[in-house]
């Protein structure tokens, strides 16, 4: 696993930490924006309170998460195209609408935000796989799941740079946040 550290930015009277640094096994490797940061933080930290945008067509809002969690397992069926296939589940209410959700139909509203959350989260991966990291800890679990001891790190190290992102978002409106 590949280590990573706040970035601490001195204002006038206090601080602001809105950013990442992430290392490879020697040096920096890169800093992640506030925006990439705080996507890196609900998945490497499994955060359950924090809210999505959605700003997709004519539909806006924020998701106030309630309920956050993730699994994944490795595909590796393929050796050509390996895949990590990862179910997200999230809980929320809808919330800073330009619309009336509490008579909509719910389900468009949700499948927008999963397309744009599985958005965000490949753009992530994909990021800190370019610059050769893996602070979130995917090998841990590829490590632990084959039984080869050196050969699998080996096999990893073969593995990640072609590693296919395949994320499946499943959100659960439990209120539209608003007051009938």
């Amino acid at each position: 696993m590949d280590p990573y550290l706040p970035v601490i930015r001195p204002l006038k009277e206090t601080y602001l930490i809105d950013r990442v640094a992430v290392f490879d096994k020697e040096k920096i490797k890169a800093i992640l924006n506030p925006e990439e940061t705080r996507i890196f933080n609900e998945l490497s930290k499994k955060i359950r309170n924090f809210d999505i945008e959605t700003k997709k067509e004519n539909v806006q809002f924020a998701l106030n998460v309630t309920s956050f969690g993730y699994s994944y397992q490795f595909d590796e069926r393929n050796p050509s195209s390996p895949k990590l296939m990862m179910d997200v589940r999230i809980r929320g209410i809808t919330e800073e609408s330009k619309q009336t959700f509490y008579n909509s139909q719910w389900d468009r509203y949700k499948e927008v935000a999963e397309t744009e959350v599985a958005k965000r989260y490949r753009h992530v991966l994909e990021k800190l796989q370019s610059l050769g990291v893996d602070p979130i800890g995917f090998v841990l679990r590829y490590r632990a799941t084959h039984y080869h001891g050196d050969e699998d790190w080996e096999n990893w190290k073969a593995i990640y740079p072609r590693l296919e992102w395949n994320i499946k978002v499943n959100i659960d409106l439990i209120g539209s946040g608003g007051i009938k």
